[in-house]
């Protein structure tokens, strides 16, 4: 049975320089505490699909307590969603890696803690011709380190956990917590300054 290399998407594969200046915003005008963005805010967005900003907003505004000015945000977000779109950039070794697992005949995954007004673009790109499964938190209705996300992956894989190597960016979602599941997991740090982690993917095939 072919390997699982199961990728994280965002700052492993893809960054925006300066990105998500909606969300700050968001926090900044209303002081939304840490819990509140973690436990809250960040599983409206990221574990549901909305048709556009103003419906996000209003179970926004209705499940924080909080009132707002929706149209004025859902324009403020639509703006900044637009700009988000055309800088999205993919990392100097993304491709060639890609390529290389392909060559090489790994099953390529894809789980992401994603969104629903970002995930066309994953769509509309070179990358999705690479991925033969991709998991999206916003379709599944969980996100990392959530392990209902891993199985998911592996029931789509028709895979045990233990045949899934996962490489992404964060210590908790994408090394911890697979370990944890069973899998594989390579943790990537593009500032090289953990030991024991992979500074580029460039380095990914040296460590499997």
């Amino acid at each position: 049975m072919k390997q699982n290399l199961v990728f994280d998407l965002w700052y492993t594969l893809i960054y925006l320089d300066d990105g998500w200046k909606t969300f700050n915003l968001l926090k900044e005008d209303f002081g939304i505490t840490r819990y509140m963005w973690v436990n809250t805010v960040k599983q409206l967005f990221l574990c549901k699909n909305y048709d556009d900003e103003t419906s996000f907003l209003k179970e926004f505004s209705r499940d924080t307590g909080i009132k707002l000015d929706i149209n004025k945000y859902a324009q403020i977000m639509k703006s900044q969603k637009d700009y988000d779109l055309t800088h999205i950039k993919l990392y100097p070794d993304t491709l060639n890696t890609l390529e290389r697992a392909k060559q090489e005949d790994y099953r390529l995954g894809l789980i992401s803690n994603q969104c629903t007004f970002y995930e066309q673009w994953f769509h509309n790109s070179i990358l999705s011709k690479f991925f033969d499964i991709t998991i999206f938190s916003n379709n599944v209705g969980f996100r990392k380190p959530d392990k209902r996300i891993y199985e998911t992956y592996a029931q789509a894989a028709k895979a045990n956990l233990s045949e899934c190597t996962l490489i992404g960016d964060s210590l908790d979602q994408d090394f911890y917590v697979p370990l944890s599941l069973g899998m594989l997991a390579i943790h990537l740090d593009r500032t090289g300054k953990r030991p024991g982690s992979i500074k580029g993917l460039d380095e990914l095939f040296d460590n499997i």
